[in-house]
């Protein structure tokens, strides 16, 4: 017994069970582990007892070690005991009485088999990761002989296991190329972790590979080989290059690009591109990186500029384009247009802005909201011009009527001296009112102009001394005239009113004393300059600038300063510079204003500089009746019967024969039936159904021998055109006219010549003369009290208006004579006029008592 349980105890120890079993499968004998497993074995069969089967196991090994009477061994999993593990050694032996028995030894092999799958599964494992990686695993040892090639590279590069197992990189891609990778497994024997790239060919084309080495170390630390991992970057090398070509391209772009590109993190300025650096003055990045976006934000649009920031940085949210104004280092402002948009830069949240430069864009918006104003108000003139000339042309006509048969009466013998005085009255009113009608005739520019080619310094140097008279001593008078300044057309009586309305005007401007400056120069006006200013055309000019130094004007004023009966002053009309714009545009020119509070006034006016060419000028005659006479049949053409009546009776009245015409059909079918006894056509030009021009193209085709005599309430585009002054067989006659300029326009047009003594720039100088039986006496003019005297006199040098008007009524009740020549002299604002004639004719040499 003692025995037995030794064995026992030695068993349990090694986690070995026995049993003995004869050749029917009986049980002789059970350890007593197993006895406490499977319970009492007495008359059990082995297959029954520990397998709980009704008959043997199909690969049962008893009757095979019997038969064979050696050992044979088996594994066998216990299902009762946890699915336990154990080889069975079937040993045949002999009992005492001889018979043969199998004796097993049932040997516990639970964790070796669980330790060899694990191990199974862990090589299945792996085996799967590194067939599925594109990497190549490898193992070297420490003579940099590769002991393992694992990877799906092998088969995908078509090179075998043994090209690389037992060999270096030496002996695989020869020493030359194989000496980075040496160097890189000498680094890693040293226990260092090693990362290295190397390319090389396969198949033709260069691969570019990354390897991974790590040493591996035994227990004691000592390092006994490598593993290495390499890996195929030969994409990533191409997509790295691609990424630098555009990365390069974009930094071209960004750096080529016209608009302003800046990075801002933690709202400073962290990248900016030429174009930035420029836009803030800045003359390279450094000025301005790290320092604060909202510092190169104008005040008045920051908090907009901060709201904007924080949906960029915080909210992550892109913002619209908008108008900003930035300042550069030097302080000063520049429009732009921003937009910008979130990023990651750095490792930091900021955002990506363009901002482009908008100086010009909103210059050119101001010159086209200025040109836009300049057509308004050049629309808005052409209106008014139209309404004033038409009711220019109305009181013409009426004028005429009123002149004319004043004039008739007061030519009569009538001896009734209330009577004639009285008309003398209503001559002067109407030569008051035609000499308003002229300038709303200037306005609307269709007042009769007689152009000819003139040197404007001329003109100018020939006012200089009335012009000093004018603005006085506290003004100094600048004239800057070009020596080689150009020819224009233009009337040279109506450049002198433009001229005299501008100094007045500066004058006025400068109550405390200044300068006024008058320059003339050629000029060459290029499309670009044309473009931008209403009815102008490339091509040569001449311009005449006046400036003063005086109080300026505002931006409202300077719109409405070419307005009819617009003014600042307390006294005035309201048509001086009106009348300025009628003549310039009447002139075929253009006129500027530039002004600005406090800073003076400049005007510029360009007139077309033209070629000078030979001028024709017509025999003058002289003539000593006030009314010549004639006895010529004129045929008068006219849609007023007020006005057709009078010119009949006037012309009849020194000898002609009249007929008359209510329309220019009425006129021809006259013509028709006896054209031969007409020799002059007097006609209107503006009439219903067929006007003046269309009548006397068809009069001329028809009758070419007739000539012909426009009666003009306006001058319309044939005559603001000149096309009737180069008409050789065409006349004009403005009205109203009287009937001394009647009866000498007719026979100057019969017979061909001037009449020199009663020519349109002479009328002034003969207003002050008396008629009396055809013979001019020059009545003597009378002395007028020194008060009266000193007061025109400064008036006139000052060219106050209003007060000339004042004084020549004082004037009126002592000589009506002389204060009608005063009148005529000032409505025309021939100031100097009157100047020579208190000189010359020695008024205000005594004082009346």
């Amino acid at each position: 017994w003692e025995v037995s349980q030794r064995l026992d105890l030695i068993l349990a120890a090694t986690q070995t069970n026995i049993d003995i079993i004869d050749h029917d499968y009986n049980l002789l004998y059970v350890d007593k582990q197993w006895q406490k497993i499977y319970g009492d074995f007495t008359n059990r069969k082995c297959y029954e007892y520990f397998l709980g089967f009704e008959k043997p196991c199909e690969d049962c090994v008893i009757h095979e070690a019997l038969q064979t009477k050696r050992s044979v061994v088996l594994e066998r999993t216990l299902f009762k005991e946890n699915n336990r593990v154990i080889e069975v050694h079937t040993i045949p032996l002999k009992d005492i009485s001889g018979k043969w028995v199998v004796a097993k030894f049932n040997i516990d092999i639970t964790k070796q088999k669980r330790a060899e799958k694990a191990l199974r599964e862990s090589e299945e494992k792996f085996r799967l990761l590194v067939q599925s990686t594109d990497d190549i695993i490898f193992t070297l040892d420490t003579q940099q002989r590769h002991t393992s090639v694992y990877g799906q590279w092998l088969g995908q590069s078509g090179l075998s296991e043994d090209k690389f197992l037992g060999k270096t990189a030496a002996e695989i891609f020869g020493e030359e190329a194989a000496e980075i990778h040496t160097q890189s497994n000498l680094l890693a024997l040293r226990g260092e972790f090693v990362k290295y790239e190397w390319s090389a060919k396969l198949e033709g084309k260069e691969h570019f590979y990354q390897t991974s080495l790590s040493p591996m170390k035994n227990s004691e630390g000592k390092v006994f080989g490598l593993v290495g991992i390499g890996r195929d970057i030969t994409a990533l090398k191409k997509a790295e290059k691609a990424q630098r070509d555009i990365e390069s391209r974009f930094q071209k772009v960004v750096e080529g690009a016209p608009d302003a590109i800046y990075i801002e993190t933690n709202r400073q300025f962290n990248y900016l591109n030429p174009a930035s650096c420029k836009l803030f003055g800045a003359k390279s990045p450094e000025e301005l990186l790290g320092q604060p976006v909202m510092d190169r934000i104008h005040p008045s649009v920051r908090e907009r500029a901060r709201q904007r920031i924080h949906l960029l940085n915080v909210e992550k949210q892109s913002v619209p384009l908008i108008e900003q104004i930035y300042l550069r280092l030097d302080g000063s402002e520049v429009p732009v247009e921003v937009t910008a948009v979130p990023i990651f830069y750095q490792g930091k949240d900021g955002a990506l802005a363009f901002a482009r430069n908008i100086t010009e864009r909103k210059k050119a918006e101001e010159e086209r909201s200025k040109l836009a104003k300049r057509i308004q108000i050049s629309e808005k003139m052409e209106v008014i011009g139209s309404l004033a000339g038409g009711i220019a042309h109305d009181f013409n006509n009426l004028l005429s009527v009123i002149t004319g048969y004043t004039d008739l009466i007061l030519s009569s013998d009538c001896e009734d001296d209330s009577i004639r005085e009285n008309l003398t009255e209503v001559r002067k009113a109407t030569e008051r009112a035609t000499a308003l009608t002229q300038q709303l005739l200037t306005l609307s520019r269709k007042q009769v102009v007689h152009p000819e080619l003139i040197q404007l310094n001329q003109i100018i140097i020939g006012m200089e001394k009335m012009l000093k008279q004018i603005i006085g001593d506290k003004i100094d008078l600048i004239q800057t005239l070009s020596p080689e300044l150009g020819l224009t057309l233009a009337d040279p009586n109506q450049l002198e009113q433009v001229v005299m309305n501008l100094v007045v005007n500066a004058r006025d401007a400068m109550p405390n004393g200044g300068k006024i400056i008058i320059e003339t120069a050629n000029v060459e006006l290029d499309e670009k300059y044309t473009a931008q200013h209403v009815d102008l055309f490339p091509g040569p000019y001449i311009i005449l600038t006046i400036s003063d130094s005086g109080s300026g004007m505002d931006e409202q004023t300077k719109l409405r300063i070419f307005e009819p009966f617009f003014t600042t002053k307390t006294k005035g009309t309201g048509l001086g510079l009106s009348t300025v714009y009628g003549i310039v545009k009447q002139n075929k020119g253009h006129i500027w204003v530039y002004s600005e509070p406090g800073e003076g006034t400049t005007f510029k006016i360009y007139l077309k500089r033209e070629t000078p060419q030979k001028i024709i000028h017509k025999p003058t005659v002289p003539v000593e009746s006030q009314n010549p006479r004639g006895t010529e049949t004129v045929l008068v053409v006219d849609d007023e019967q007020s006005v057709r009546n009078l010119v009949k009776k006037i012309l009849s009245n020194v000898g002609y024969t009249v007929l008359s015409a209510a329309s220019g059909l009425e006129a021809l079918q006259i013509l028709n039936q006896d054209e031969k006894q007409v020799q002059l056509v007097l006609t209107d030009i503006v009439m219903p159904e067929m006007s003046g021009n269309k009548f006397s193209d068809h009069l001329l085709k028809l009758f070419p021998h007739i000539k012909v005599i426009f009666m003009s309430g306006f001058a319309d585009s044939a005559v603001q055109n000149n096309e009737i002054n180069n008409d050789q067989t065409i006349s004009i006659i403005s009205k109203p006219f009287s009937t001394a300029d009647l009866t000498l326009k007719v026979r100057e047009v019969l017979d061909g010549v001037m009449l020199s003594k009663i020519e349109k720039n002479e009328k002034i100088v003969l207003t002050h003369k008396t008629r009396k039986n055809g013979v001019i006496l020059q009545k003597k003019l009378p002395l007028l009290p020194i008060k009266i005297y000193e007061d025109l006199r400064q008036a006139t040098l000052a060219a106050r208006y209003d007060d000339l008007v004042q004084i020549i009524e004082k004037i009126h009740s002592i000589d009506a004579n002389l204060a009608e020549l005063l009148y005529q002299l000032v409505d025309e604002y021939n100031y100097d006029g009157i100047l020579d004639l208190i000189d010359d004719k020695g008024v205000g040499e005594k004082q009346y008592d």
